[in-house]
């Protein structure tokens, strides 16, 4: 929920297994609908307002899988917070193709490299299934 993203990362593409959970996205299903023009979507100050996070009382929007997933060796998931969002999914899966502590710190550092003002505080967890390996 809110505006931490979930990636499954194989074969070097990434895809995301979550929504966002902000006014843009909800602006976006608009446009997409035809309520709104995608001009007035991508307008909109606020867009980044989230819509549904822990802490607001009650939580309005929650993303689950209904479908089970297929892991397959090599998959790994990549749970992060916005503040990762500095890094473009090309420059993601260019890090993924390390290993998984290498990739961790080579997130870090081009995160920190990039120095935004006002960088929000970030969080990455890269998981990878090692059963398959040994």
């Amino acid at each position: 929920m809110g505006d931490s993203c979930i990636y499954l990362y194989r074969d070097n593409q990434l895809q995301r297994l979550n929504e966002l959970h902000n006014y843009g996205n909800q602006l976006d299903k608009q446009a997409a609908k035809g309520e709104i023009s995608a001009e007035e979507a991508l307008s909109k100050k606020n867009r980044a307002a989230l819509t549904s996070f822990i802490g607001a009382g009650e939580i309005a929007e929650i993303d689950q899988n209904t479908e089970p997933l297929t892991l397959l060796p090599g998959d790994r998931f990549i749970l992060m917070s916005d503040g990762v969002e500095t890094v473009s999914e090309e420059e993601l899966k260019q890090v993924l193709c390390y290993d998984v502590e290498e990739a961790a710190v080579k997130l870090r550092y081009l995160i920190e490299s990039k120095n935004k003002r006002n960088q929000d505080n970030f969080t990455a967890m890269i998981l990878e299934d090692n059963y398959q390996k040994k």
